[in-house]
């Protein structure tokens, strides 16, 4: 499975583009109080519920969207590896977005990179 983005607008801010392969996300409902304490983000609740998801996939072609080729080539040590996170859902002045709780990756270089220029844990 390969996600695309389809609307211009959202592709023209896209800093990494990459495929994601072999998806697989499960949803888990949690209290949205103690959830809260877990991200510096307001919830984005369904009905009045907070959610988790897992996430599993695999990467390929991680690259710098504006480089051409040499996107691709910046990233040539972490283009394509699993990944598995756990993500809620939340707003930042109004606008939806994730929030990372946990991040898993196999690459001990995107380990390094992933929180110094992502703020990903």
């Amino acid at each position: 499975m390969n996600a695309g983005i389809t609307d211009p607008g959202v592709r023209s801010c896209a800093l990494l583009l990459g495929d994601w392969q072999r998806l697989l996300m499960l949803h888990f409902e949690v209290d949205a109080q103690a959830l809260q304490t877990d991200t510096p983000f307001d919830l984005d609740l369904w009905n009045s519920r907070a959610f988790i998801t897992l996430v599993a996939f695999r990467m390929a072609n991680m690259r710098l969207q504006h480089l051409g080729r040499f996107g691709g080539w910046a990233l040539a040590p972490i283009r394509s590896h699993e990944f598995l996170n756990v993500r809620t859902y939340v707003r930042c002045e109004g606008t939806p977005g994730i929030s990372f709780l946990a991040e898993w990756v196999p690459n001990p270089l995107s380990c390094w990179l992933g929180p110094r220029l992502f703020s990903i844990p």
